[in-house]
C-alpha cells in the first residue's frame, strides 16, 4: 500500500525464558531499526512528525505497552532498557498495531500452512512463490 516494510530473521543474542519476553524483545529490536531509519530520513530532509507504525500479532506485548494491566507482574524481571518502547509510544514516535493471525504476511515464513494460504500470504508480502 505504497509503504516500505522490513522483514528480518536473526538469532537472538540473549536467551529468553518466555514467549511474551521473546515477542517484546523482537518489538524492541524492530523499534531500534525504525528509529535508525527515522533518523536517516530526518537527516536527508524528510520530516518525521507522524508516528511510525509497527505491526505485531503479540497481544501480550501490546497490552504491556498500552495498558500495563498485570504487565508489572509479567515483566518485572525484564531489562529496563526494553521499556523505551513505552516512552516512544507515549511520545507519539511509534504506534504498535495489532495484526490478525490470519492476515499476517510474515506467517508465511514462520508457521506451517497449506500451500494455498502460504502462496497467498507470501505474495501479499511482496515475495513470489515459484
Amino acid at each position: 500500500a505504497n509503504a516500505d516494510f522490513l522483514i528480518s530473521s536473526k538469532k537472538h543474542k540473549i536467551a529468553t525464558d518466555s514467549a511474551p519476553f521473546s515477542e517484546f524483545y523482537q518489538l524492541y529490536l524492530c523499534f531500534k531499526d525504525v528509529m535508525w531509519k527515522r533518523h536517516i530520513m530526518q537527516f536527508i530532509g524528510y520530516d518525521q512528525k507522524d508516528p511510525s507504525i509497527i505491526f505485531s500479532d503479540s497481544s501480550t506485548s501490546i497490552d504491556i505497552l498500552y495498558n500495563c494491566k498485570g504487565g508489572k507482574r509479567r515483566s518485572q524481571h525484564w531489562h529496563p532498557k526494553l521499556f523505551i518502547l513505552k516512552d516512544a509510544v507515549r511520545r507519539g514516535i511509534i504506534r504498535i498495531v495489532k495484526i490478525g493471525i490470519g492476515i499476517n504476511p510474515s506467517d508465511a515464513l514462520t508457521k506451517p500452512q497449506a500451500e494455498v494460504k502460504f502462496t497467498e500470504q507470501l505474495s501479499s508480502s511482496g515475495f513470489y512463490h515459484l
